[in-house]
């Protein structure tokens, strides 16, 4: 190859390296796949409404696809008993914790969104960020933890590129029948 060609593969790989950012406990956990594994309602701490809730859709829909069938989502809280000044959706997390606790879960899933939106400009390029925590319900303890930033290309929608980046993450956290395990969701 050319020194022209080189220097064009390495101005690529590098403007596509700039475009996201990941960052994660280098050691997945091995999990039992018959385990109950508790998701977490999502903390949205993004400008965009709702955007926590099309979070817990997705990673709903994912993990059964990664080998975790037995995923429970806690009842809706009645907000009206929320201490006054607590934050919605972490007092929210907190309920459905101690639900967790309650139904002897060994896993619970927290996800936390920092960024959920279309960027400003000609090509409205969408932009998510997340964190990601595995714990154990029963001690609080932090088994995994992960996040992950990235701008995806125009036309392309948010929750396409969140589940995209949610895939990866949990695929480096959860070491669930590795044989089995399916590549990226196909991009439609």
């Amino acid at each position: 190859m050319s020194i022209k060609r080189h220097l064009g593969w390495a101005a690529v790989l590098s403007i596509l390296a700039g475009c996201s950012s990941m960052a994660h406990m280098p050691q997945a956990i091995k999990l039992d796949p018959g385990a109950r594994i508790v998701l977490l309602p999502t903390i949205n701490n993004t400008e965009t409404p709702l955007a926590g809730e099309r979070m817990d859709e997705l990673a709903s829909s994912l993990l059964p696809v990664l080998g975790l069938p037995a995923v429970l989502r806690p009842p809706a809280e009645d907000s009206s008993h929320m201490p006054e000044g607590s934050p919605h959706d972490r007092w929210h997390q907190e309920q459905a914790l101690a639900w967790a606790q309650q139904q002897h879960a060994r896993y619970a899933l927290a996800i936390s969104l920092l960024e959920w939106r279309y960027k400003v400009g000609l090509d409205g390029e969408p932009a998510v960020g997340m964190s990601v925590t595995l714990l154990d319900p029963s001690t609080g303890q932090v088994l995994w933890s992960g996040s992950v930033a990235r701008s995806g290309w125009g036309r392309q929608a948010v929750s396409a590129l969140a589940l995209d980046e949610l895939h990866s993450l949990l695929r480096h956290a959860l070491s669930v029948q590795p044989a089995t395990l399916p590549a990226k969701p196909a991009r439609s």
